[in-house]
Formats: C-alpha cells, sequence, structure tokens
C-alpha cells in the first residue's frame, strides 16, 4: 500500500517556511517529504533540528546560493550537515552522477545509496528513450530490471524518479505501487511544461533559474525533435554574486553546444548569456520582455521551438502569455 504522504507546498523550504510546513503535518499522516533550502552557512542545522528527518535526499550541488556560499565544496558541505541530525543506521540517497555527491562514502552511522545513470549507482536507468513528453527508461537494482516511465522531460527527472522509487521501496511502498504513481507525474506551473500554441512548441520553465537548471532545461531544447528553428529566450539569474558574469556566459555557451538555434537575452545580467552564444548572426539582448515578445511574434513559424527562463523576477511568464494568445 502506498502511504498518506504530506509535502512540503509551493518553495515553503526556508528557516520561516520549514517550521510552518512541518506545523502541516497531521496525526493522520503517514509520511512527511520536506524539502529543504539553504542559501547560507549554518542554516541546515537550524533547520534540520526543526524537520528531524528520517531519511535525506540529495539530488545535486549546484551554484543557485553561491552567493552566500562561495564554492560548491562549501555548498556540499552545508547540505551534508543534515546527516548531523539523522538517526543512526539511516540512509543517505545521492545522485551518483554529481561529481561531488558521487564521492560520499558510507559510513558505520549512515549508508550512502546512490541513484542516477552510471555504473557507480545502486538504483541505475539504462536504456534510455526519450519523446516529447518524458522519457522510458529501464531501473536497475540488485540484479533486478524494472521497466519506468516518467512523464516529465530531462534526464534530471529520470534521477528524480529513480530517487523517488527508491525512498518509496525503503519506507514499505511496494516497487511496482510508486512505479505506476511516477506515471501519473505532471509537472507543477512554470515548471518545464511543454505545451504547442499556433504549431509552436513552448517550453515553460519561467518559475525560476540558476545555472544548474538552465542547463537541464537547454538539454530538454535541444533534444526536441522540431521541424523549424530552436529559440531560447533567457532572462537574468539573480543572487549569485561573484559568480554572475561568468555563470551567465558559461550559460550562453552551453546553449551554443547544445542544440540551441537563435538566443535571446533579457535583462542586464543576459548580455554576458548573449556573450557566451558567440553567434552574433543567431543572438539577440533587449532590455524587456515587450520587445522580446515582439521580436518573437516576428520571426516564429509553426514548426519552431521556444524555451524560456530566468529568475522569477524577470517575469518570463509574460512571454509564454504573449506566445499563447
Amino acid at each position: 500500500a502506498g502511504l498518506k504522504t504530506m509535502k512540503t507546498a509551493g518553495n515553503a523550504n526556508s528557516q520561516i517556511g520549514l517550521p510552518m510546513t512541518v506545523l502541516r503535518i497531521t496525526p493522520e499522516d503517514e509520511a512527511a517529504i520536506v524539502e529543504m533550502g539553504v542559501s547560507m552557512p549554518g542554516e541546515m542545522a537550524r533547520i534540520a533540528k526543526v524537520a528531524k528527518p528520517n531519511i535525506a535526499v540529495m539530488t545535486n550541488i549546484g551554484v543557485s546560493h553561491i552567493e552566500f556560499m562561495k564554492t560548491r565544496e562549501n555548498i556540499m558541505k552545508e547540505k551534508f550537515g543534515i546527516t548531523d541530525y539523522l538517526p543512526n543506521g539511516s540512509k543517505v540517497f545521492v545522485n551518483g552522477d554529481d561529481d561531488l555527491l558521487s564521492t560520499l562514502k558510507s559510513t558505520p552511522e549512515k549508508q550512502i545509496v546512490r541513484f542516477g545513470l552510471g555504473e557507480n549507482c545502486d538504483w541505475r536507468a539504462v536504456e534510455l528513450e526519450a519523446d516529447t513528453e518524458g522519457t522510458r527508461f529501464i531501473c536497475v537494482h540488485d540484479g533486478k530490471r524494472v521497466e519506468m516511465y516518467v512523464p516529465a522531460a530531462g534526464e534530471h527527472n529520470v534521477r528524480n524518479a529513480l530517487a523517488a522509487v527508491a525512498v518509496a521501496v525503503e519506507v514499505g511502498v511496494p516497487e511496482e505501487k510508486a512505479v505506476a504513481a511516477i506515471r501519473t507525474y505532471a509537472p507543477p506551473a512554470m515548471r518545464q511544461q511543454i505545451k504547442e500554441a499556433h504549431g509552436i512548441t513552448l517550453i515553460d520553465d519561467t518559475y525560476n533559474a540558476s545555472p544548474d537548471s538552465m542547463r537541464a532545461a537547454l538539454k530538454i531544447l535541444g533534444g526536441l525533435k522540431a521541424t523549424g528553428k530552436k529559440y531560447a529566450v533567457l532572462a537574468d539569474m539573480l543572487e549569485l554574486g561573484d559568480y554572475a558574469e561568468r555563470g551567465h556566459y558559461e550559460t550562453g555557451a552551453f546553449a551554443a553546444e547544445n542544440g540551441t538555434d537563435v538566443l535571446i537575452g533579457v535583462g542586464p545580467l543576459a548580455k554576458h548569456i548573449v556573450e557566451g552564444f558567440k553567434n552574433r548572426e543567431n543572438s539577440v539582448w533587449f532590455a524587456s520582455n515587450a520587445e522580446a515578445i515582439a521580436y518573437l511574434k516576428d520571426r516564429l513559424h509553426p514548426g519552431d521551438a521556444v524555451l524560456c527562463k530566468g529568475s522569477r523576477g524577470m517575469h518570463m511568464d509574460e512571454i509564454i502569455h504573449a506566445l499563447s494568445e
């Protein structure tokens, strides 16, 4: 059987949001999935004391909060601090494809369980077959092979699905029930939702952005089987501190190498994305969403695909709405 589960609503994962989330747990709930967000040193200790988790899942070590953390190594150290608040003998599920998380080793107190696409993973996805709706793959663990389908684009969602099933099995949910539940998943609004309007494929990923999530979204755009051109409309990523210029430039370079035909930058920091793209003929920069909308409406044809992504404060959903009308 499945468990009655409470989960974090929206992004209530901070020093303020997490206690509010924990207070929502009722006596009827059999499990709680609590997102724990850290943006500065010392935060994990405060929120882990409140949450008192039994199991930890670490999906990646990115750069979205590098402004206060300075290095990815510091971010990992802060995140791994959650293990100080786990009971002895607990399992920590980590992305085995992440260059830093893959270095973590089991101890007598904490068992590291890896999920991912690499040979080092305890829960491994092989034989991936992607379509515009999601990815079909074989989940391999403990010598078993189980066919899975996650109805959300991108390899990162394959890893998320593996983590979800691995944890479900750990807490006693039958594997076939967990696999069936993954098939019913629907992405939240403004998070990698793929839709069609006027013959144009739109990837709405306008909820927020970091260099890591930009790369994931650009891989989805690059992997689409579009008959026309692939446009990436990318806006400023905020809260990157000293990493801002480099993070934006590298995003442009990644877009150029991963199938983006035309790049449109919106906002002051996005100038660096355009610089990184290097293809001057097929890149353009605008100060506002309105200018980007006018440019796109003038050039888009049926068969084209458009990705829109930027930090929440950039209101990139305005572009999706304009192109959907």
